[in-house]
């Protein structure tokens, strides 16, 4: 894993924990999330093994996309029974919006998961097998409310599986820039 690759990957993965921040959270959510797309791009490309970049951003899509979706359907549901029309139809409509949402959450990171533990097989370190896990495993969760909190926790190991992961030292250029 390269230098670059390490630093995005790491910060991406460390402003998604950090999304949380009332008003600032949003903008480091999205700016975690490019920068983690392009990590995963540039290191699936250095390993010739496009297919993690592709499970990858096949987790981000379903989940962004069926989370839009999903949160669509469940305010035109609320917004019905807001105004009083057909309680129970409108009801249904929101549960099924938050269904939508849940279940694009759960199928998405499981993607994330499947590319994070390729990468930790690619690279050696368990730590993005063990994110990937959590990230999962916190989508699954979320219904329960304790899926917040492991998958901030699955973010956090992300970013500590960026940042110590060993640089590959196969290619003279990499041994070659060290030694100046």
């Amino acid at each position: 894993m390269n230098n670059n690759v390490k630093i995005l990957g790491g910060l991406g993965s460390l402003f998604l924990v950090l999304s949380f921040i009332p008003y600032l959270g949003a903008v480091l959510g999205i700016a975690g999330l490019i920068l983690l797309i392009v990590a995963v791009k540039q290191f699936a490309d250095g390993e010739g093994r496009g297919e993690i970049f592709s499970v990858f951003l096949k987790g981000i899509l379903v989940s962004i996309i069926g989370g839009i979706v999903g949160a669509v359907i469940m305010f035109a549901g609320f917004g019905s029974a807001a105004a009083g029309n057909s309680g129970a139809l409108s009801w249904l409509i929101a549960g099924i919006g938050g269904l939508i949402v849940y279940a694009s959450s759960v199928y998405g990171n499981y993607y994330i998961k499947q590319a994070f533990e390729e990468i930790a097989l690619l690279t050696g370190n368990t730590l993005f097998a063990w994110a990937g896990k959590l990230l999962f495993w916190g989508a699954v969760l979320i219904v329960i409310l304790v899926g917040s909190l492991v998958m901030w926790v699955g973010w956090i190991l992300s970013a500590v599986a960026f940042f110590t992961t060993e640089e590959k030292k196969s290619g003279s250029v990499v041994e070659s820039s060290g030694q100046g």
